[in-house]
């Protein structure tokens, strides 16, 4: 599962690129950095669900250009944390929507129950 968001990734390997993930489990986290390329210019941003919204908008009013691509994943099963409501994807989605445009979404599964997730690649606004 976490080898196809290095794929996406690797399509635009210069493109700045956020990672946004509803989970701070070691299993989720650990995995999708295995999988990443460690040359490419990729930040990852893990927090809880009703935390994800305002620190993501925090740290794209500081620099609204820095960021070419978001990858959003939303947990189904965070582990150590509940999944997103309706309101906090609501509010995920208003934070993003500003700059950026959803290019497409996708679920991914993976081999343990609590790889689970909803997928949401955007790309800035140009």
């Amino acid at each position: 599962m976490f080898h196809q968001i290095a794929d996406i990734i690797n399509e635009q390997p210069n493109q700045p690129t956020l990672i946004i993930m509803n989970s701070q489990a070691w299993g989720h986290v650990l995995r999708l950095a295995y999988y990443l390329p460690t040359t490419f210019p990729i930040s990852l941003l893990a927090q809880n669900s009703d935390n994800l919204s305002p620190i993501l908008a925090e740290n794209l009013s500081k620099d609204s250009e820095q960021y070419q691509r978001i990858l959003w994943l939303d947990s189904e099963r965070p582990v150590w944390g509940k999944p997103s409501t309706e309101e906090q994807k609501q509010g995920v989605k208003t934070v993003l929507d500003d700059n950026y445009n959803l290019q497409f979404f996708q679920r991914l599964v993976g081999t343990w129950k609590l790889d689970n997730f909803m997928m949401n690649v955007y790309e800035k606004i140009e």
